[in-house]
């Protein structure tokens, strides 16, 4: 609702997102000076080894260099993974 999109949309990405996403236990800590109330958030990505780490935060842009996982932008994000599975998923 937050963003306006339309309720065939969501209901597309919740399905995307139930089949494309894997739930697991974070198994380390990880101290992000610059927000601690962040830390959990890249600790998340390390522990996944996650391959994208999509944010509108700007506070983790200066992380980058503290992790593999690739952090992106949502519209950075879009261009290069959604807008490419869009036709493939009916979206």
């Amino acid at each position: 609702p937050k963003f306006g999109l339309p309720v065939e949309i969501r209901q597309s990405w919740f399905s995307v997102l139930d089949d494309l996403t894997i739930c697991f236990d974070i198994d380390q800590e990880f101290d992000f000076p610059r927000d601690q109330k962040d830390s959990k958030f890249l600790a998340c990505a390390i522990s996944a080894n996650a391959d994208y780490f999509i944010t509108g935060d700007r506070d983790f842009s200066g992380a980058q260099k503290l992790l593999a996982t690739t952090i992106l932008s949502v519209s950075q994000f879009k261009k290069l993974v959604c807008e490419r599975l869009e036709p493939e998923l009916n979206i």
